[in-house]
């Protein structure tokens, strides 16, 4: 996983960018693994942010990263109980 984990829309660059880049790829790494780990398991946003405590922004970064990557797919599915909003459901491709 490269620049594409990270979106630099605050011009970081040098040493700031470097550690940002490798904490995206990170969080990429973790909220995958998640996806690995429960096989044919749904999450929304909110469940993974539940279950790593990385901002909600961070996870929906990273999820949209996975899916344009094509290693998560998104199932069609609305529905947050928690929060009562719609939200996309995600599942391991």
């Amino acid at each position: 996983m490269k620049q594409l984990d990270f979106f630099n829309t605050t011009s970081e660059s040098g040493e700031t960018l470097q550690k940002q880049i490798k904490k995206a790829t990170f969080q990429n790494e973790v909220i995958f693994g998640i996806f690995k780990r429960y096989e044919g398991a749904e999450f929304t946003g909110s469940d993974i942010e539940k279950q790593t405590r990385y901002l909600i922004t961070s996870v929906r970064r990273s999820i949209t990263t996975l899916h344009d990557k094509g290693l998560i797919t998104r199932t069609g599915k609305r529905w947050n109980k928690d929060t009562q909003a719609n939200e996309f459901t995600y599942k391991l491709k």
